[in-house]
């Protein structure tokens, strides 16, 4: 099937799409909450894409496998309910 090259070019898509709009987010301060206000907290969307960023690029490696793993089971079952 596709999904051995298709899931890490949605990856590689999904990352540059965020890094191409990451200049216009942190320009425009797009749905950024800042100090002082009544709820007494600040949020910083240019920020949260970093992080995501940040975190999805160590974490890709790991869901990959497991998707992977879950997607030979479901092809194995496939074949066993087939016969």
């Amino acid at each position: 099937t596709g999904f051995i090259v298709l899931y890490p070019v949605g990856v590689a898509s999904e990352l540059t799409m965020v890094w191409l709009a990451l200049p216009t987010i942190g320009a425009t301060r797009m749905w950024c909450y800042d100090m002082p206000n009544a709820l007494n907290m600040a949020f910083d969307y240019y920020i949260v894409c970093w992080i995501i960023v940040a975190l999805y690029v160590p974490g890709l490696p790991k869901l990959y496998t497991y998707m992977l793993s879950q997607r030979g089971k479901m092809l194995a079952s496939g074949n066993k309910k087939k016969s």
